[in-house]
């Protein structure tokens, strides 16, 4: 029993440093703390999460350094579970042919299609997207000259299968910057655009230009999808529609609405708290941007078009908080490839390139990256995966649903690590104590 509650002790402060405990009570700690105690289990069982973690291990190395979480292994293992959302994600393959099944034809088009590591949410938002490869340089030069109406789609790919989700977001070139290089050439272009509206993918035209012959080649030819607007949502029960045509709740989902503007209002009180558990997580660049975030209100969320503008005010904490986890890992990986190129002697040259250091120092640097994806994983603030359900779901109740586990999840986390952090510093408030009654010269006798 003592090696127990010890290997328990030991799982909360770990969690707890790598800011990763996300319930309140000691009870999840644990059914958790078996992982790592290696006695507690049968030997099959223990081979099985070893094999488990190795698969894992080799799924994030692909993409461990910059924190990307989205993986088609990690919908999947999310979807229908406790932390996933309550919308599912489908993907097609863009090597090879293949129709949506049919349902109404919704605005039917046809538009470029741009597969890209991230989800973007209709809010209206300007966004920037650079072009180097030679096909999206090509889109870039088509939209310039209104060929597409200005306008293309981009969909979520998976970084382990290449798949590419079945919805995806218009967006509208609004500016464009052309930069050559040295040769004269052209060689990036820089386009602000923003998200209008969200589409299902119905067929592609020509899949073979994704084809990775094509790219070793350099081909130009870009990706041609047919595309649906999302089905208007019919206003039902006591909803109502207003002046623009929106569904506005009026009392259906008014008290999820109420309970995630309180859990949202709890996790911006910690994040803007400067002695809260939330600050240690920022980088130092981002504390002061995020004790800025706007509140929420009622009308807002209850409105299904203003709707879009909270989700991306939450995906911005999300790539916040990301780019914090970021920096203290490239922090700590920078420190030990200039100590490890100290170490060699003579005169340091810079930039430190991995392949310089020995192959053991390289696989711990490895191990280091996969360890920091894991464990932002599991923080629960991807803002990738997550959004493409919450744009994937065709109700605005849904949506809210799917937006308020994220933020409930979050307050969880928060409030359990400020909950458990006096219990971490009791011996200093105990020696402190001591250190008051000498000095009072207090007698037990």
């Amino acid at each position: 029993m003592g090696l127990i509650s010890s290997c328990k002790v030991l799982k909360i402060i770990l969690l707890i440093k790598l800011g990763t405990f996300s319930f309140a009570t000691f009870s999840d700690a644990r059914l958790s703390h078996r992982k790592l105690c290696g006695f507690v289990g049968s030997g099959t069982t223990q081979i099985w999460r070893s094999q488990q973690r190795r698969q894992q291990s080799g799924r994030l190395q692909m993409n461990a350094a910059s924190f990307g979480a989205a993986y088609e292994w990690l919908a999947k293992e999310r979807d229908g579970s406790e932390k996933g959302p309550v919308s599912s994600i489908l993907w097609f393959d863009p090597t090879s042919h293949f129709t949506t099944i049919a349902r109404e034809t919704w605005g039917e088009k046809r538009l470029p299609l741009y597969p890209l590591g991230a989800s973007y949410v209709p809010s209206g938002a300007l966004q920037k997207l650079n072009n180097v490869e030679p096909r999206n340089i090509r889109m870039a030069q088509d939209l310039k000259e209104e060929k597409w109406d200005g306008r293309f789609c981009v969909a979520l790919m998976a970084s382990d299968t290449g798949r590419v989700a079945t919805v995806g977001t218009v967006m509208r070139i609004v500016e464009m910057d052309e930069q050559y290089g040295y040769d004269g050439t052209l060689s990036r272009i820089v386009v602000q655009c923003i998200a209008e509206e969200l589409v299902e993918i119905v067929s592609l035209e020509n899949p073979e230009a994704w084809k990775k012959e094509k790219r070793l080649l350099k081909s130009n030819e870009y990706l041609v999808a047919r595309v649906r607007s999302m089905p208007k949502e019919s206003c039902s029960g006591n909803d109502q529609e207003n002046d623009d045509g929106v569904c506005v709740d009026s009392s259906g989902a008014h008290h999820i609405v109420e309970e995630l503007i309180d859990d949202y209002e709890a996790v911006r009180s910690m994040y803007c708290n400067t002695q809260g558990v939330a600050d240690t997580e920022l980088p130092p660049f981002a504390v002061d941007a995020v004790k800025k975030l706007p509140a929420w209100n009622l009308t807002e969320l209850s409105d299904s078009k203003q709707f879009w503008k909270a989700a991306e005010i939450w995906q911005t904490l999300c790539y916040t908080v990301r780019e914090g986890h970021k920096s203290t890992l490239n922090a700590n990986i920078n420190e030990i490839m200039i100590s490890e190129a100290i170490k060699k002697g003579g005169p340091l040259k810079l930039p430190v390139h991995r392949t310089d250091l020995s192959r053991d120092i390289q696989q711990r640097l490895e191990r280091m990256e996969e360890e920091a994806a894991r464990e932002f994983i599991e923080l629960g603030l991807d803002p990738c995966l997550d959004f493409q359900a919450l744009i994937s779901t065709p109700t605005h109740k849904v949506r809210l649903l799917i937006l308020k586990k994220m933020v409930a999840s979050e307050r969880q986390r928060l409030e359990a690590k400020q909950r458990l952090k006096p219990i971490f510093m009791k011996p200093n408030n105990d020696k402190k104590k001591r250190n008051k009654w000498q000095d009072k010269d207090i007698s037990f006798e």
